[in-house]
């Protein structure tokens, strides 16, 4: 598996290196930011705010697990804050190879319930991530073309463009800002059916923890809709050596402290 995961890398980094003139792949840029190496398994204590143009702020707390295994990435998010979400529990698992598949645990229904493919377009409990921006896309799932090189925030950045392959997707394309010097997205645009910005997210804060560029703040900001969500992350360790048992569905009702 190692093996196997090690060709991948460096198919990638070729893909990187080709002739000057031809400037760098699209679809490898945004197959190293899929693949980028962030350990076996996280642990994070996240605070969610959810802001509305009236400027009224809403507060969540949650903890976030990831665990990696081969090709196939897991996440669970365990609700803690405030008491009518409280224990309410989400669990992905991101398949390279096929449609992902979702769980949702509601604890006043003392039920766990698999999300059909076709909610992944759908807001994640009010937030101003869908489903299936929770885990991100599979970069076979578009076609990309390099659109240039820029600086944003100081940093150099590859521009791209993704069209989705698929008709249902409610975005006509998206933008992505991706850094050069680790592949990760800083900024990307959602464009509706119409062509219009409809929504825009940023990396607000990214910090090295244990020597992986991380993720500690970001947004997403629905532009038609005025409404934000504000991700902080804090408490984040790598390689934890997280059990596989705690990304079953039938955990879900168990909560994580």
């Amino acid at each position: 598996m190692i093996r196997r995961c090690l060709f991948l890398v460096m198919g990638v980094f070729i893909a990187f290196a080709a002739p000057a003139q031809s400037g760098p792949d699209a679809e490898a840029i945004m197959q190293a930011v899929k693949w980028r190496d962030i350990g076996r398994d996280e642990r994070a204590d996240v605070v969610m705010l959810l802001k509305d143009a009236g400027v009224k702020r809403r507060e969540r707390r949650l903890i976030r697990l990831r665990r990696t295994e081969g090709r196939e990435q897991q996440i669970r998010i365990q609700f803690q804050f405030p008491p009518d979400v409280r224990d309410t529990a989400f669990l992905l698992h991101d398949h390279a190879d096929r449609e992902d598949d979702r769980w949702l645990y509601l604890p006043t229904l003392r039920k766990v319930k698999r999300i059909a493919g076709a909610q992944k377009y759908r807001n994640f409990l009010g937030t101003d991530f869908t489903y299936g921006e929770l885990g991100g896309r599979e970069p076979g799932e578009d076609t990309h073309t390099l659109e240039g090189e820029e600086m944003l925030d100081g940093k150099a950045v590859y521009k791209i463009r993704s069209v989705p392959r698929e008709s249902a997707n409610p975005y006509q394309y998206r933008i992505s800002w991706v850094w050069e010097k680790t592949p990760v997205v800083l900024q990307e645009e959602y464009y509706d059916r119409h062509g219009r910005l409809r929504k825009r997210m940023r990396v607000l804060d990214l910090r090295p923890v244990q020597g992986i560029e991380t993720v500690l703040k970001r947004e997403m900001v629905d532009l038609q809709e005025k409404h934000r969500t504000e991700l902080i992350f804090s408490g984040l360790h790598y390689d934890l050596g997280l059990s596989a048992s705690l990304f079953e569905p039938r955990s879900l009702d168990r909560p994580v402290e």
